[in-house]
């Protein structure tokens, strides 16, 4: 069952990534408390959900990156995040380059 729970979590946050995802809503959805259900996705993906949602989403914004029609704050948006200096910083923390040198890098 433990497995189960960690794929639809995932699958949850693959469909979700854009909006407000909270490990107290995650866990609603499937029905668990939200410190089992931490438990046992870091048992089971190495990750704690929040580490994993903000991979997922700097992945997703990486696809968003290509089109130059896209400003910043909105390639932030796209993937769940308010605030596009946070999502910067977390690009940079990641990757080591910020989005826009990301973008121009690899999209010029």
């Amino acid at each position: 069952a433990n497995n189960n729970h960690v794929l639809k979590v995932v699958q949850y946050i693959h469909e979700n990534y854009s909006k407000d995802l909270s490990i107290k809503i995650i866990a609603d959805k499937v029905h668990l408390t939200p410190a089992y259900l931490c438990q046992i996705f870091r048992k089971h993906m190495g990750d704690s959900i929040n580490q994993y949602i903000i991979k997922y989403r700097l992945e997703k914004s990486k696809e968003f990156l290509k089109d130059k029609q896209l400003k910043l704050t909105e390639v932030a948006n796209k993937v769940g995040y308010s605030d596009a200096n946070y999502y910067t910083r977390l690009f940079k923390k990641n990757y080591g380059v910020t989005p826009s040198e990301y973008r121009d890098k690899y999209y010029l």
